[in-house]
């Protein structure tokens, strides 16, 4: 998925579940999803948050970008104040250490294992629970 489709679908089933997943509710008032996300990723993704607030007013996505060097520790500090963001952009070598403190959440039914490669996305099962959504996949080789 790409830019701000990619955005919305993540923003839509955080909304969702926060919803209760059944019985008709809704969110009331304004939504805040809050976002950290690493890298050039982090530097770019508010500009696709602010295109895709002005597409859905009443939702507002907060992203914090972080850089690869602080971000583990940022995470494990929030983690222990009890501070976590509502999404976060993870390292893959970090899901299990992650899953194992009980801190992430299933991934939204949103979110069809067919749409990915089978490789990156059971890199996000833990235990039989998907816990992540692949961002992107790529392959660092010399040539």
């Amino acid at each position: 998925m790409r830019g701000t489709r990619w955005l919305a679908v993540v923003v839509t089933a955080l909304l969702l579940a926060a919803c209760g997943g059944g019985g008709g509710n809704k969110a009331e008032g304004p939504q805040e999803i809050t976002v950290w996300a690493m890298g050039a990723e982090g530097e770019k993704l508010g500009t696709l948050a602010a295109e895709f607030t002005k597409q859905n007013p009443g939702i507002t996505v907060k992203v914090t970008p972080l850089t690869w060097d602080i971000a583990h520790q940022k995470l494990i500090t929030s983690v222990a104040g009890r501070q976590t963001p509502d999404v976060s952009q993870l390292g893959s070598t970090w899901t299990a250490e992650f899953a194992k403190l009980g801190v992430l959440d299933e991934a939204p039914a949103t979110f069809k294992q067919g749409d990915f490669f089978e490789g990156p996305w059971n890199s996000n099962v833990v235990d039989g629970k998907t816990v992540g959504v692949p961002w992107y996949v790529e392959t660092r080789v010399i040539y």
